[in-house]
């Protein structure tokens, strides 16, 4: 296998499924553009958001997930005292994996250590063979937080839209 490493603009990036595009610390809309190129390219992608911008509508956004998980148990790091809120820049990146989900990819959601930088979150997705999808998947869009598929619009803020 041949691995080429290219360290580039994304305004000149025509990636291809053979393409593995990563960002780190991808500021802002850089964010969604890193998805939406893997979206339509349909390659494997993975991503570490930061500074995140258009917090107002994503703080109505966590607002709306945590109404929707309030008084559930046995959420995956709370220590079994229920859930811990959504803070606006988790549910913008909850949106983020929804969105690659609906494109059709298998997402995951990751953490690095905090002592690397505090910006630990990373979105981790591969376009899914039409025939083979996991069960898993199917039932936690998010796996790594928590999932809240069921309560996410289609656009939660339109230029986060995947494919158009």
């Amino acid at each position: 296998a041949r691995l080429r490493y290219v360290e580039a603009s994304i305004a000149d990036a025509t990636p291809t499924p053979c393409t593995t595009l990563v960002s780190v610390h991808a500021c802002g809309d850089l964010s969604d553009l890193v998805l939406k190129l893997a979206a339509e390219a349909r390659s494997p992608v993975a991503v570490v958001p930061c500074c995140h911008r258009g917090l107002a509508s994503a703080r109505a956004f966590a607002a709306r997930l945590n109404a929707a998980v309030e008084g559930t148990s046995g959420v995956e790091g709370t220590g079994g005292s229920g859930p811990s809120p959504i803070c606006p820049s988790a549910a913008m990146d909850v949106a983020r994996l929804e969105l690659l989900r609906r494109a059709g990819f298998r997402v995951h959601a990751r953490t690095i250590p905090r002592e690397i930088t505090p910006k630990n979150r990373v979105i981790v997705g591969a376009a899914a063979a039409a025939t083979a999808r996991d069960e898993d998947d199917e039932h936690d869009a998010s796996p790594g937080w928590r999932s809240v598929a069921d309560t996410i619009p289609a656009s939660p803020w339109k230029w986060h839209v995947v494919g158009t």
